[in-house]
């Protein structure tokens, strides 16, 4: 499974890139919307799209709509410092996408994105066994 991560902190860029990649997930990383598009237009739709909301230029939701408009399948994961509080749960999911409040552990976004998409990646890898706990 393939999985774009985008995020203009360096930090959490690399924190989500190294827990999916060791669940197993094929990542690539953008540091904001207009970088992504050019890596969708590169190498193709990914399967996940892990995203923070609030990005210079053009948003999570603004990218997520354009990648929709020729990929309307890709489940997308929005994490953000500001979940409404019309929201009970931390991650609520509404169809392809998902939203999960920063800062979130290893647990808390495996558990996400296996809400959203129903898979861990690959099960053998280390963060799977320990999102098992």
């Amino acid at each position: 499974m393939r999985a774009l991560i985008i995020d203009d902190n360096q930090s959490v860029r690399m924190f989500v890139e190294r827990v999916l990649r060791e669940a197993g997930y094929e990542t690539t990383t953008a540091r904001d919307g207009v970088s992504a598009q050019g890596v969708v237009l590169q190498e193709g739709a990914p399967d996940l799209v892990v995203t923070d909301e609030s990005l210079s230029g053009m948003s999570g939701h603004e990218f997520a709509r354009w990648l929709r408009s020729n990929f309307s399948s890709v489940k997308v994961l929005f994490l953000t410092g500001y979940v409404s509080r019309a929201y009970s749960d931390p991650l609520e999911v509404l169809d392809n996408d998902a939203y999960l409040e920063k800062p979130c552990t290893v647990n808390g976004l495996l558990q996400a994105v296996k809400m959203l998409t129903g898979s861990t990646g690959d099960a053998s890898g280390p963060a799977c066994a320990q999102s098992a706990q």
